[in-house]
C-alpha cells in the first residue's frame, strides 16, 4: 500500500492552489478545515488531507504539481 503523506505545515490555503485536487485521477484528496468550526462563522484554515489514500495508485502527479512540496508518497 502506497503512505500518502502531507505536510500542512508547508501546505498554502488548499481552497486557492487547489492544485492536488484537480489533479489527482482517483480523488484520493479533500479539503478540511483544520479548525473546528464555530456556529455561525465560516470554516477557516483549509488544509489538505489524503482521506482516500488507500485507493492511491503512486502515479506521483500530486507530489510533482505541489508549488510548496507538501506532498510525499513512500
Amino acid at each position: 500500500m502506497i503512505n500518502v503523506k502531507v505536510d500542512v505545515k508547508k501546505c498554502g490555503n488548499s481552497l486557492i492552489c487547489r492544485k492536488c485536487l484537480e489533479i489527482c485521477p482517483i480523488g484520493v484528496f479533500l479539503t478540511y478545515p483544520a479548525v473546528k468550526r464555530k456556529p455561525g462563522k465560516k470554516a477557516e484554515n483549509w488544509i489538505v488531507i489524503p482521506a482516500l489514500a488507500s485507493h492511491c495508485v503512486g502515479c506521483k502527479e500530486c507530489v510533482n504539481i505541489c508549488p510548496q512540496k507538501a506532498i510525499s508518497l513512500n
